[in-house]
């Protein structure tokens, strides 16, 4: 059975700090990927996106405000074709689109995970075209009509890897976007969309399988 003792208090300490960190990262144009003056100095798009996943949780008005700035930054700094930044500088607001394989799959599984959790329709809203547009990019990226997505090398998180073509990550995340998608669409009531997304995830679900 478990005991109530010594491990809470450091589970604890352990929250403390990590809410700690989080607040030494917000930044009026979003969360930085740093809290060192000598770090990161830009909202990178996995990054952000990811530590919504737990952030989105913490009742802290600065917290909360600093992810929806994130979404802003990278949303105003989409490119025409429908690619979001792998991140963007707070001090020059120059977006960076080297590695931006799956910035923009984060993206739409964010704003899935933080609508979940403020229950904002408005905020789904303002990002609804957004979305649509980062997912029509990711079917140019479906090369050869497969079902499943490429990427060049070293343009996702794993830049050390010689990671290039159909990789096992990019194609999973896309997945879960469509999933996300899927989701949000039918919640702005936007059924066919909807439809499509699933069928979309569907796709891509039986490929994985069948080729990885």
């Amino acid at each position: 059975m478990y005991k109530k003792g010594a491990s809470d208090e450091l589970v604890d300490e352990a929250y403390e700090q990590a809410v700690k960190v989080l607040r030494d990262c917000v930044h009026k144009r979003g969360l930085k990927a740093s809290a060192k003056a000598s770090g990161y100095q830009q909202v990178w798009a996995r990054d952000s996106m990811i530590t919504l996943l737990g952030a989105s949780f913490i009742d802290d008005k600065k917290i909360q405000g600093a992810i929806r700035a994130s979404f802003d930054t990278l949303r105003k700094n989409i490119s025409t074709l429908g690619i979001i930044p792998n991140n963007v500088d707070v001090r020059t607001l120059k977006p960076n689109f080297q590695a931006s394989a799956d910035g923009g799959l984060w993206f739409v599984i964010g704003s899935a995970v933080f609508f979940e959790q403020a229950g904002d329709i408005a905020f789904l809203r303002k990002n609804y075209p957004t979305i649509k547009k980062i997912l029509r990019w990711y079917e140019y990226r479906d090369v050869d009509q497969s079902g499943l997505v490429s990427m060049q090398e070293a343009s996702d998180w794993e830049d050390l890897f010689a990671t290039r073509g159909k990789g096992l990550y990019v194609n999973v995340l896309r997945y879960r976007a469509l999933r996300a998608a899927s989701l949000i669409a039918r919640k702005l009531g936007k059924n066919e969309d909807a439809g499509a997304f699933l069928k979309k995830a569907g796709t891509s679900r039986r490929m994985i399988n069948k080729h990885f």
